[in-house]
């Protein structure tokens, strides 16, 4: 079976990928899982953003064969970007990056399933999940190499938690950047963590206005929201074996991933308002090499 390439995405501007209109207080929504409301980035949209980047490095006739046609399939296959980590306001280190035991139970378990090629210590990074799991709701669990003079008490945003101290490294050990964002993680309950992508995700109050007048139209403001900056994606690019497909791309495909693996596609523009400066986003790491 095939290696597949796990990667992280960063925001670096705030994020609107939209799911239609909304049903709740905010009018033009960011997707979210159905079953869990946390934000992802569905699969089909990265996809087609990343086609839009690549049509400036491969000839056009190289585009369908990565990312296909209609009625044909291309050979380059991806998952939904799920979230690792999400940015809070904290007393320490300006923000921090937080994570849950059941995002990290999931990253784990996906590492492994998709045979990826990330590198992880799987006796460790159980260890590790089974210990995340016992985090209270008044409680943040922090990685032992973060500032050895942390208080024991920190604030995100408006709440007040305990610290408590524990080992990351062998679950993030394949993630080439680890080291920049190691001392801003840490764990907080299941509980905690959907509160804060729920509730402090960025809302921006956005106007239309009526060109004939230069003035806004009546009931034209209109709420939009958006992931901020700093927040980290992981996803999964696999290569799609079409057995009907007798046309070879093999090399398309590895120079696809030469490409993605050198830093040539490392900015890439993810949803929309991109005239606005949103939706800017840095692949930080590749895991390891990838075996075709």
């Amino acid at each position: 079976m095939n290696k597949s390439k796990m990667f992280f995405l960063k925001t670096i501007a705030p994020m609107h990928v939209g799911a239609s209109e909304g049903l709740g207080m905010v009018d033009m929504p960011v997707q979210r899982e159905s079953s869990t409301n946390i934000p992802k980035v569905e699969s089909s949209t990265f996809k087609g953003d990343l086609r839009e980047a690549c049509r400036k490095l491969f000839n056009e006739k190289d585009i369908p064969l990565l990312f296909g046609k209609e009625g044909k399939s291309g050979k380059l296959a991806f998952t939904d970007l799920k979230l690792l980590f999400f940015p809070v306001k904290s007393s320490v280190n300006i923000y921090l990056l937080i994570s849950c035991p059941y995002i990290l139970e999931r990253f784990f378990e996906e590492s492994i399933l998709y045979n990826t090629d990330y590198d992880i210590n799987e006796e460790k990074s159980g260890e590790l999940i089974d210990e995340c799991k016992y985090v209270k709701d008044d409680m943040v669990l922090i990685p032992f190499d973060i500032d050895k003079n942390i208080p024991k008490y920190i604030y995100l945003n408006d709440y007040l938690f305990k610290t408590r101290k524990i080992k990351f490294e062998d679950m993030f050990c394949g993630m080439q950047d680890f080291n920049t964002v190691l001392n801003r993680i840490v764990v907080v309950s299941n509980k905690n963590f959907i509160d804060f992508v729920t509730y402090y995700t960025e809302i921006v109050m956005r106007n239309e206005i009526n060109n004939d007048v230069k003035a806004s139209k009546n009931k034209s403001l209109f709420t939009q929201e958006y992931i901020p900056s700093e927040t980290i994606f992981y996803g999964i690019i696999s290569k799609f074996n079409d057995i009907f497909d007798k046309e070879n791309k093999d090399q398309v495909f590895n120079k696809f991933m030469q490409k993605l693996s050198n830093g040539q596609l490392k900015i890439l523009q993810i949803g929309g308002n991109a005239t606005l400066g949103k939706g800017l986003a840095e692949i930080i790491s590749l895991g390891m090499n990838f075996d075709g």
